[in-house]
């Protein structure tokens, strides 16, 4: 049986990572539309075998079952052995909160509520009658039939709608609350992403919904740590002078000007790197207004509408959250020692990630909302200049599973407004049917080439 390459998911924090990775390579081999048995004699069709994850969380994302005949949509987990689930504490992890199905190869626990799948053994495996062709059939027929400029323009095109999407949802925001605040709840957002949006978003209603504005502008420094409960209130148990230094400046400021109690911020640092921690996330938002204000969309806009240079543009606004770090540039946190090496709280890759992501839809928020047709044509073409971010899990699994040679295909959608259109296309068809191609619509998008 061949394998997929396991230099990923190697780097998974468990310590059977590697035989898991293994297990996980052959659950991704397993047929679907194909009847099973659960280790407690239940029945079990796998519908979709959802997405590799290889990032934290469940081992695949968005899959699809029949449970005893009834329909299931979740994720999956896999181990060597069931009693692993509480050996590696996702019992109490909230992010395994919507796993549907255990697959492991020994079942050794009875006292175990989820659904539990031993993985075949590999002859009763290749002895499976009733196999269906791999579901990536239908799409990948459709998209290799399509030349080079067809599929650029194609993927280009739903990279501008998913731009579209975005910016409704800012506008009603802007209308709303007004331009600064619709853009900072953004800003938040995408710094919150993943382990702690819900964090960030109360971040956002405890300073800048419960401040003055003038306040916030002047103060928010201050606020931002004093609010996220990370600023420590002793000095004396800091690890160095410096450290003392910094955090006796914020809590003399915080003192005067802060609030009543608010709700309290519970911060998530499960299996997070140490350059994620939410102290530098938050070092870096600091850094950003410092640079820029907290509401810089209005002369982004202009600068964008009287450029004739999108690659200016470009360099402007991914400048605007680069930032060495200063202080934090080897912190994690106000108590924890220096690191070894220094980093940038924000680098050239991720205020590239925070351009496309946050930047560019609430821009073109404030041009429908502006009626500025010229900026908003300049959007467009801005998208299709700027060059594609790194890769994650959604663009690498969709690519796999559409595509018959997934790196070249890649590197001719090599543009953020590509790779925007590879994320929209797999949110509205791939992870809105959860894998299962037999229900997908993607075939009514587009007409299929003559």
């Amino acid at each position: 049986m061949e394998y997929q390459k396991f230099s990923e998911i190697l780097q998974a924090a468990e310590p059977c990572a590697s035989y898991e990775g293994i297990l996980q390579a052959k659950w991704s081999k397993i047929p679907i539309d194909t009847p099973f048995k659960t280790a407690c004699g239940k029945k079990l069709v796998i519908l979709s075998r959802g997405s590799w994850n290889l990032e934290s969380g469940p081992d695949f994302l968005n899959a699809k079952i029949a449970f005893n005949d009834k329909i299931i949509t979740g994720d999956i987990e896999i181990h060597v052995h069931t009693s692993d689930w509480k050996l590696h504490g996702h019992s109490k992890d909230p992010a395994y909160a919507n796993v549907i199905l255990h697959v492991v190869e020994e079942h050794d626990s009875k006292d175990f509520w989820l659904p539990v799948f031993l993985l075949p053994k590999e002859n009763k495996l290749s002895k499976v009658s009733n196999l269906r062709k791999e579901s990536s059939g239908i799409c990948t027929a459709l998209f290799n039939a399509l030349s080079g400029e067809e599929l650029i323009k194609f993927f280009q095109d739903a990279g501008l709608d998913r731009l579209e999407k975005k910016s409704k949802l800012i506008l009603s925001g802007m209308i709303e609350s007004g331009t600064r605040n619709a853009f900072l709840a953004k800003l938040f957002d995408v710094l919150g992403f993943k382990k702690n949006r819900d964090a960030f978003a109360t971040l956002f209603q405890e300073t800048v919904l419960k401040y003055p504005k003038d306040v916030f502008n002047t103060s928010f420094e201050e606020i931002l740590w004093g609010e996220s409960g990370l600023l420590p209130a002793d000095s004396s148990a800091m690890p160095d002078q410096e450290a003392a230094s910094e955090q006796l400046r914020l809590w003399n400021a915080w003192w005067k000007i802060r609030h009543d109690a608010g709700e309290k911020i519970c911060w998530n640092r499960s299996a997070m790197r140490p350059a994620n921690t939410p102290e530098r996330r938050i070092a870096a938002l600091c850094s950003f207004i410092k640079k820029n204000g907290t509401d810089p969309l209005p002369d982004w806009l202009k600068m964008l509408e009287g450029s004739d240079s999108p690659e200016v543009c470009a360099e402007k606004l991914c400048k605007a959250f680069c930032c060495d770090g200063g202080f934090w540039a080897d912190r994690t946190s106000f108590s924890g020692k220096k690191q070894e090496k220094k980093s940038a709280l924000i680098g050239r890759a991720k205020a590239l990630e925070i351009v496309i992501d946050a930047v560019l839809p609430c821009l073109a928020a404030l041009a429908e909302l502006e009626g500025n047709s010229r900026a908003a044509g300049r959007l467009r073409i801005l998208m299709k200049t700027l060059p594609a971010p790194e890769q994650n899990s959604v663009v690498r699994n969709a690519a796999k599973l559409w595509f018959k040679e997934p790196e070249e295909m890649l590197k001719l959608l090599n543009d953020a407004a590509s790779r925007q259109g590879i994320h929209h296309i797999h949110s509205e068809y791939c992870a809105a049917v959860f894998g299962d191609c037999s229900t997908c619509l993607i075939t009514r998008s587009f007409r299929q080439p003559k």
